[in-house]
């Protein structure tokens, strides 16, 4: 079970939390047959993390050109990432949950992109 808190503090990983809360909560009260929202959770809290350890990564490289062309590529691989399973995400989700759970992380994922830029000028 997500905790509240359980991301970071930041206004947008506050709003995914609480996202994932409640879509956690609404898979409670599927039956045995319609669940599989904690694997597209799992997965996405995975990219998620994944892509804020990457970025702590790239601060090592001291060539600032370099560090931002490598960000700018990480971060359109992790949104190409999340785009390339919307559909499935939607059949198990439905569309609505499906756009307001990647909305989300997309808004994560910038507001961390643009931190790491911030970081090295």
């Amino acid at each position: 079970m997500i905790d509240k808190g359980t991301i970071g503090s930041m206004k947008c990983e506050i709003s995914l939390n609480n996202i994932l809360i409640m879509l956690e909560k609404l898979e409670k009260k599927l039956s045995p047959e319609q669940r599989g929202f904690k694997n597209i959770l799992r997965r996405v809290m995975n990219l998620y993390y994944k892509f804020r350890k990457g970025l702590k990564h790239l601060r090592e490289i001291n060539d600032i050109d370099f560090h931002n062309s490598m960000v700018i590529l990480f971060k359109d691989d992790i949104i190409n990432k999340i785009e390339r399973n919307r559909k499935k995400y939607e059949n198990i989700l439905g569309e609505k949950n499906t756009t307001l759970l990647l909305s989300h992380l997309r808004c994560c994922i910038i507001a961390y992109f643009r931190e790491a830029l911030r970081y090295e000028n």
